[in-house]
């Protein structure tokens, strides 16, 4: 699932505590509020829910046994997620990121690090607080009778 958006002026406070809370098993995935999909030439980007999508991708990227697959509403990509319409400006607007972005990455306006994209010295939006993180082991599951 890719991000819709090349830039996010997010709560930078937000992306970071929601993904603590999905690592250290504090907020459970299926609390989290459900964000929408879409298909628009053959890949799949978020419609809507940036920033939670951001917290799903650090929080698989620092504990991937935990956090493997999204199961979200699937809407079209219509006008105004492609060009924008009277009331909204245009979603799809990775094409600033450069060609190659395809929503692969988000770039974090405040601190210019991005979400899916490490920047020199290989370090990723929020890479140096979770890196600290006591990452709990993956849950066992319970013994077969």
């Amino acid at each position: 699932l890719r991000h819709l958006q090349a830039g996010c002026a997010a709560p930078l406070r937000g992306v970071l505590q929601l993904t603590i809370e999905l690592i250290m098993g504090i907020t459970p995935p299926a609390a989290v509020p459900t964000f929408r999909a879409c298909l628009h030439e053959g890949l799949w980007y978020c419609h809507s829910g940036n920033r939670r999508l951001a917290a799903f991708r650090l929080a698989h990227r620092f504990a991937p046994d935990q956090f493997t697959r999204l199961m979200l509403p699937v809407i079209a990509a219509d006008d105004a997620f492609l060009k924008g319409d009277g009331n909204n400006r245009q979603k799809l607007t990775t094409a600033r990121n450069g060609a190659d972005c395809q929503g692969r990455w988000l770039f974090f306006l405040e601190t210019g690090e991005a979400v899916g994209l490490a920047g020199p010295g290989g370090s990723e939006f929020g890479h140096d607080l979770l890196s600290l993180l006591p990452l709990p082991s993956a849950p066992v599951p319970p013994e077969r009778p």
